[in-house]
C-alpha cells in the first residue's frame, strides 16, 4: 500500500561498566546468575515482569525475588512456576530510588535483573539504587530489529513523517 513506517522507540539506557552487564537474552543472564549464586550469599531481584519468568527457571527460588504487577493472573503464574508468596513482590511502579534501595536492602539483593525499557521503565532509579547497595545490574538488551526508519522522540517522528509527504 506504499505507506511509510516510522518506529518510535525509547532511547537505550544501558551504561555498561564493572557493575553493569548487558545480555542479549534472558537465558544468558540466567546462566550468569546460576554461576554467580555459588560465589555470593546475596539474592536476586527480577524486575523484568512476568512474561519472561520461565526463562529464569533453574535459579534458586529461595534466593530469587520477583517484582511483578499485582494482578490475579500474574500472581497465579508466579505460583504455578513455583514462587512462594514471600518471594513475589506484587507492586506497580514507578519506583523511586528510595523505594528501590529499601527493597534491595530488605531482601539482601546482590543482583538486579532488568530489561532496557528506557526512562519510562525506571532504569535510572534502579541503577542508582543498585549502586547504593553495591548490587550488580544485569540488563537484557532489546532485540535488534532493522526498521527502515527509527526515531527516539515524537517530535522526530513528526518531522520524519512531514519530510516524506
Amino acid at each position: 500500500m506504499n505507506i511509510d513506517y516510522i518506529r518510535l522507540e525509547r532511547p537505550s539506557n544501558i551504561d555498561e561498566g564493572t557493575d553493569i552487564v548487558a545480555y542479549n537474552t534472558y537465558e544468558e543472564a540466567r546462566e550468569y546468575l546460576i554461576g554467580a549464586m555459588g560465589k555470593s550469599d546475596r539474592n536476586i531481584l527480577l524486575t523484568t515482569g512476568s512474561r519472561q519468568l520461565e526463562a529464569f527457571d533453574g535459579l534458586p527460588k529461595d534466593r530469587t525475588y520477583i517484582r511483578v504487577l499485582p494482578t490475579a493472573g500474574v500472581l497465579k503464574k508466579c505460583e504455578n512456576l513455583g514462587y512462594k508468596p514471600r518471594h513475589i513482590l506484587a507492586l506497580q511502579g514507578p519506583f523511586s530510588v528510595e523505594m528501590n534501595v529499601a527493597t534491595m536492602k530488605e531482601y539482601k539483593i546482590g543482583f538486579v535483573v532488568t530489561k532496557d525499557s528506557g526512562d519510562v521503565g525506571g532504569i535510572r532509579e534502579k541503577v542508582e539504587a543498585a549502586r547504593m547497595v553495591d548490587a550488580k545490574i544485569l540488563f537484557i538488551r532489546r532485540p535488534a530489529v532493522a526498521y527502515p526508519r527509527s526515531v527516539c522522540t515524537v517530535e522526530d517522528a513528526v518531522v520524519c513523517a512531514l519530510k516524506n509527504h
